[in-house]
């Protein structure tokens, strides 16, 4: 069986509004992510394909931690995917079904 790993697909990153959004935007925009990715998806599922989804999410409060390799200083960004929030939900053009593990 083929499995998809689906990784950081959530508000955070792929929405306007997101904190993490403008690094990304230009290269989502110039790959056609939002177009594409969902598209894939929906592939993916009807040839039974697993889908598994690992969203990034943070306790109120909490910060990733300094590393040593930090080049867009997340460390220092504060309220990043955290839970419950609209930030730390996937994205609802791909939204998990049933099926789908979520880790």
């Amino acid at each position: 069986r083929v499995a998809v790993l689906i990784l950081d697909f959530q508000n955070e990153f792929a929405k306007p509004g997101g904190k993490l959004h403008e690094s990304v935007a230009e290269t989502m925009k110039v790959n056609g992510v939002m177009e594409k990715v969902p598209k894939f998806v929906k592939a993916a599922r009807t040839s039974g394909a697993l889908m598994i989804y690992s969203p990034v999410i943070m306790r109120t409060g909490a910060r990733f931690e300094d590393a040593e390799y930090d080049p867009d200083a997340y460390s220092q960004m504060h309220g990043l995917f955290t839970a419950e929030t609209w930030n730390s939900k996937i994205i609802d053009e791909i939204q998990p079904i049933k099926s789908d593990l979520v880790l």
